[in-house]
């Protein structure tokens, strides 16, 4: 080791109130060559930073905090494991992949394992693409990997992609093979080396509420039959709708495109002139759902008149109902989706659905229905994060231009719910109101939501509270090194509002924003891109 190289285990004090297990302790190398042996373990109570040098990993390294690469001579070598898992510090935060340099090619990892406990688990990619050589698993339940630090409805968009370098079938452990969970999946894009002849399932999705449509995992399957080289897959939403027919296998003809989105998935390197998909699809409420459904071809970026049928065997899957439909013979990657045979009319007409605390006591919901047309019932469904939803009670249909009204008096103060309705017809074809939220409120001082964010240099966050009384609360805004760079009082009315917090100052970059009235403190992530 040179004399400008070294390894530094920094113990960093809270930088704010809320915050003393943020950065316990990190591993930061600048430049060294440091190697763990198989069969040890390094517990790292914080962050982990790469510098230059090489991590050569044999054994375990256990993140409790984020993981950065400022530098990108910096390498991983060895066939050991990096476990992200925050059951000590760092509780209940999502944790990031991030920094300056990739962590691809030679500073790839070699084995991940994702065990973050958040209450929705997730690891993220921050600015930085990230590459596995050997296996990543999905360890804890209701796991994603997010390549953003954002949800979106374009998964092609993503601003970074992980990539597995391993062309074995079996190189993603614990995936979930159930379309529409909001668990074990890719949300945003995902690469992976294929090789010839081989079955590999992509389990790419995006958030949407995770669920709000059933679109958190839309599992595609595809058999290489001919071909290699690297893939990228992704999911986005789409609106669907018909197209000129299609006729299939002589007599049959195609004309709608479910709204449910189509998958991308495009060659990066290699090439694959013949190969079989199986796409499934959790969710569409537009197309009949015939056992007429088959899956097409369009160009990336084309309009929705751009589908045609592409394959050398195109009457060897017309025989399913989505979600699984399979398709052989495809001689070129590019964006697929599902279409069937004709649109059906939605089973309701909703004009408005409402959640909203009753004496901060319960949570009344209410919604109003313009038109029922051969409509079955309501579901209503309730969740404590957002993505997995149970169902808490149903409602029979009371016919058009009905009111109806539920009380949830089975709530706990202090808890954001999510509501949405499954509104189901007699032949059990159903669609899915958009997410309500509402909340008990147990302190003088809650923050509801921040929007946007991530958000635009210049702009300003949106940070909407509930307090209790009228009073004059703090504002103090930190950069990630802990130095106020923003610092506000303001007098604010009973209830809920809105407060804008302008960044037309600060630099891109993440932020921890601290809000207290002088008894309830709470701590927000900011980030500007």
């Amino acid at each position: 080791m040179n004399q400008h190289s070294y390894i530094m285990i920094l113990l960093v004090c809270c930088m704010a109130l809320g915050l003393s297990a943020q950065h316990s302790n990190e591993l930061y190398n600048k430049g060294a060559d440091i190697t763990v042996k198989a069969g040890e373990t390094i517990y790292v109570m914080g962050d982990v930073h790469l510098d230059g040098g090489d991590l050569g990993n044999s054994g375990t390294i256990e993140v409790q905090g984020d993981f950065y690469n400022d530098n990108a001579t910096s390498t991983q070598s060895g066939t050991g494991v990096v476990i992200f898992k925050n059951d000590d510090v760092n509780l209940g935060q999502v944790q990031q992949i991030r920094g300056s340099a990739d962590l691809t090619g030679s500073a790839s990892f070699y084995d991940v394992d994702l065990d973050n406990r958040a209450a929705a688990p997730m690891v993220e990619l921050n600015g930085v693409n990230a590459g596995v050589s050997n296996t990543l698993e999905f360890v804890s339940a209701s796991h994603r990997l997010r390549t953003a630090v954002s949800d979106g409805v374009n998964g092609e968009s993503y601003a970074n992609y992980i990539h597995i370098e391993n062309t074995s079938n079996a190189a993603m452990v614990n995936v979930s093979t159930t379309p529409g969970a909001a668990t074990n999946f890719i949300e945003g894009r995902l690469r992976w080396d294929l090789a010839a002849a081989t079955d590999y399932t992509l389990p790419v999705g995006f958030a949407d509420g995770l669920g709000g449509n059933g679109r958190a995992n839309q599992v595609a399957t595809i058999s290489t039959n001919t071909g290699s080289g690297t893939i990228e897959a992704s999911f986005t939403q789409d609106a669907g709708g018909t197209i000129t027919a299609l006729q299939d296998c002589g007599t049959i003809d195609v004309d709608c495109i479910i709204d449910h989105g189509w998958w991308n998935i495009d060659a990066i390197s290699g090439a694959f002139t013949d190969f079989d998909l199986n796409l499934q699809a959790a969710n569409f409420t537009n197309c009949a759902a015939s056992e007429d459904v088959t899956i097409v071809k369009k160009a990336d970026g084309a309009a929705i008149s751009g589908y045609g049928l592409d394959g050398s065997d195109p009457c060897n899957n017309v025989v399913n109902t989505p979600g699984s439909v399979d398709r052989e013979g495809f001689t070129g990657m590019s964006d697929f989706a599902i279409a069937s045979t004709s649109v059906m009319a939605l089973p309701v007409d909703l004009i408005d659905f409402q959640a909203k605390p009753i004496d901060q006591r319960f949570i009344q919901l209410t919604w109003l229905t313009a038109t029922e047309d051969n409509f079955s019932h309501f579901e209503i469904e309730r969740s404590v994060d957002g993505f997995r939803f149970l169902t808490i009670t149903e409602i029979q249909a009371k016919g058009s231009g009905s009111e109806y009204l539920l009380d949830d008096i089975q709530v706990e103060s202090g808890v954001l719910y999510y509501y949405r309705l499954r509104m189901v017809d007699y032949d059990d074809s159903y669609e899915y109101s958009e997410i309500r939220k509402a909340m008990i409120h147990n302190g003088q001082l809650n923050v509801l939501s921040v929007y946007p964010n991530p958000n635009k240099a210049g702009q300003s966050f949106n940070v909407e509270i509930f307090s209790k009384h009228t009073s004059q609360i703090q504002l103090n805004l930190y950069n990630a090194l802990g130095q106020m760079v923003q610092q506000e009082q303001l007098d604010i009315q009973q209830g809920n509002q809105i407060l804008g917090i302008p960044t037309h100052s600060l630099s891109k970059g993440n932020y921890i924003l601290q809000i207290s009235n002088g008894q309830d403190v709470m701590i927000e992530k900011l980030s500007i891109q």
